[in-house]
């Protein structure tokens, strides 16, 4: 019983070291501080002509902020009575000269995603964490 109680010990000790790794904010790697918490969601860009692969955008905010609510581009998505947006939608109509920011619960729903009935090839590096 004393190993136990000193293998749970020890291993309590070195949790911190193991789990560096989920620490990192987002696919740019960010590190929150300790009264810091990671939000994050989506970034999919589409056009006519093609798509870039999505990838996960992360910020530190403070710890009793709500992640519901990040910037897409000029645009701040806000989480609603049935919806809460987690895609930063950005798309280039043929022929526009400027980009169109959209906030979106899907990248499914994103406009100008052409494949909305089947699942992208690419995918981001992993998945998002829920604040």
């Amino acid at each position: 019983m004393k190993r136990f109680v000193g293998l749970i010990v020890l291993a309590s000790l070195f949790a911190p070291v193991f789990g560096h790794a989920d620490t990192a904010c987002g696919d740019e790697g960010l590190t929150c501080g300790d009264q810091e918490r990671c939000c994050e969601h989506l970034v999919a860009f589409f056009s006519d002509a093609s798509s870039a692969p999505p990838y996960v955008s992360g910020t530190c905010v403070a710890s009793e902020q709500k992640c519901s609510e990040f910037w897409c581009g000029n645009e701040q998505c806000k989480a609603g009575i049935f919806t809460r947006p987690s895609v930063c939608c950005i798309s280039l109509p043929d022929g526009a000269s400027s980009r169109e920011y959209t906030c979106k619960s899907s990248e499914l729903n994103c406009p100008g995603n052409t494949q909305r009935l089947t699942i992208r090839d690419t995918q981001p590096t992993r998945t998002l964490r829920r604040g």
